[in-house]
């Protein structure tokens, strides 16, 4: 495997395509409320990460009460939180399936190895967000150079293209949420930088 992979995968940190999907293997709980995609006229301004890194979401307005787009914003916050305080935390194991966190616990974990770390933002704006039977598909557009890997000096480990990564998403109820159990890299998304 790349040892670079990490996340272009799941485009939290993007530094190499050098695995391009990720599948989960556990089977749904239960079925939580269905996402939507409509906003609320009160909605609350967009929640900055508990752990330090933030996912800030471009088209946020749209998406604050799609359910989907809350375990993602909550999961990938947590990942990217964990490389940066150098433990695994707790909402980045109930973000996802097995197969996906075992995968993404080995990336971490060369990070810390390596010293390495997030900014604490990150852009990424929501595609689509479907339902499809008991699963959700969450297309999400995430920008390269703002999940890159950054050295101590805050440069990146591989330089990225300045570019919207698109990242498919499935995700599967559990309990009472919603958790990811497969990532895959899917070409770009159009847009110029975030502002």
């Amino acid at each position: 495997m790349n040892r670079h992979w990490w996340v272009t995968c799941l485009a939290v940190v993007a530094l190499s395509s050098g695995l391009a999907s990720c599948s989960g293997d556990d089977e749904p709980d239960t079925k939580p409320t269905t996402p939507t995609t409509s906003a609320s006229p009160t909605e609350a301004p967009q929640p900055k990460g508990a752990d330090g890194v933030t996912v800030d979401i471009q088209n946020w307005e749209s998406h604050a009460e799609d359910p989907a787009v809350l375990a993602f914003k909550k999961a990938t916050e947590s990942v990217n939180a964990s490389a940066n305080k150098r433990k695994i935390l707790p909402d980045f194991r109930a973000g996802f399936s097995k197969k996906p966190l075992r995968t993404l616990v080995t990336n971490v974990r060369l990070a810390w190895r390596n010293n390495w770390h997030v900014a604490p933002v990150l852009h990424a704006k929501v595609r689509r967000s479907e339902r499809q039977g008991s699963k959700v598909r969450l297309v999400m557009c995430q920008w390269a150079p703002s999940h890159a890997y950054l050295k101590k000096n805050n440069t990146p480990v591989k330089k990225p293209k300045r570019v919207w990564d698109q990242v498919v998403y499935e995700l599967s109820p559990k309990a009472d949420s919603w958790v990811i159990t497969s990532f895959k890299l899917k070409g770009r998304c159009p847009g110029g930088a975030p502002s």
